[in-house]
């Protein structure tokens, strides 16, 4: 799964307003869904602060819990958190 160029402010509106809707190919009895390993990969300009309903950034609670690996990226220096 991966989004296009789209400001972060819109996607966090499309996100807020349950606008985005997840997709998934139909299972076969071939390739089961729980055998699929779904990545998803989102680039944000901006670090999430305050509020849950800054509207800058892509909320965790969001995301489709079938999802299995995350990877949140930007251009500046990765500092996580535990």
């Amino acid at each position: 799964y991966g989004l296009g160029n789209i400001r972060d402010e819109r996607l966090g509106r499309l996100f807020q307003t349950k606008a985005v809707e997840w997709i998934r190919p139909e299972a076969t009895s071939e390739h089961k869904t729980e055998d699929w390993f779904n990545i998803f990969v989102l680039h944000q300009n901006r670090v999430q602060r305050g509020s849950i309903f800054a509207k800058n950034c892509i909320h965790e609670k969001f995301l489709a819990k079938f999802l299995d690996f995350v990877v949140w990226g930007h251009e500046h220096e990765s500092l996580p958190e535990p």
